[in-house]
């Protein structure tokens, strides 16, 4: 048994032997006693050398088993971390795609955002442009109509002037037909009523040609 674990082709070699022991009583013509002896023997001798292969094929199973459990431990070993580094591996995937889509949803979003930017801009710019136009056309039509105030304005004061003019002058024909001191009061404030009237036509006239 000792000599069949120290060397590995050692069962082999006592099988071999084994057997060319059983075959030496076929091969001899006649026995003699040592001969006789020895197959006598014959039997327990292959016993033993069967026993002794038995015995280390025994061993070595056992060390095959040892192996295949020293595989397995480390087998149990690496197993979880293999699995550990693909489940990490498969997580980073799934993080990847869907930074990947979140890109591209921020870059639809952006571009949407600048078309908008840029018809807003176009807006504003017509909405100014239109806001200047009218502020011009208010600018005109303010313009027509202070000359229509100040022409409607200035017909007025015409008017006045002349109502005092010829109120005035009636004054002064009842005045000279019967003087009294009523009618002297009563010219004196038609001359001032006309005065006032002149002096506000020529007011007039003057910021017209302002």
């Amino acid at each position: 048994v000792a000599s069949g674990l120290l060397d590995p082709t050692g069962p082999a070699r006592t099988a071999a032997s084994a057997l060319n022991a059983l075959r030496l009583p076929r091969a001899a013509p006649m026995y003699t006693s040592t001969a006789a002896a020895a197959v006598a023997t014959l039997p327990l001798s292959a016993a033993a050398a069967l026993e002794t292969a038995a015995v280390a094929e025994v061993v070595v199973a056992g060390a095959g088993a040892g192996a295949v459990t020293g595989a397995g431990a480390m087998a149990s070993l690496v197993l979880p971390q293999v699995l550990g580094a693909a489940v990490s591996a498969y997580g980073c995937y799934v993080i990847g795609q869907k930074v990947g889509q979140l890109s591209a949803q921020l870059r639809d979003h952006s571009d949407q955002v600048g078309g908008s930017l840029v018809d807003l801009g176009e807006g504003v710019r017509s909405v100014s442009l239109e806001l200047r136009d009218a502020g011009q056309a208010l600018a005109a039509g303010l313009s027509d109509l202070a000359s229509l105030l100040r022409q409607q304005r200035t017909e007025d004061f015409v008017i006045r002037t002349r109502v005092a003019q010829q109120q005035l002058a009636d004054d002064m024909a009842v005045l000279l037909e019967r003087p009294s001191a009523a009618k002297r009061q009563a010219v004196r404030e038609g001359a001032r009523e006309l005065r006032k009237a002149v002096g506000e036509l020529l007011e007039v006239c003057s910021r017209m040609l302002e």
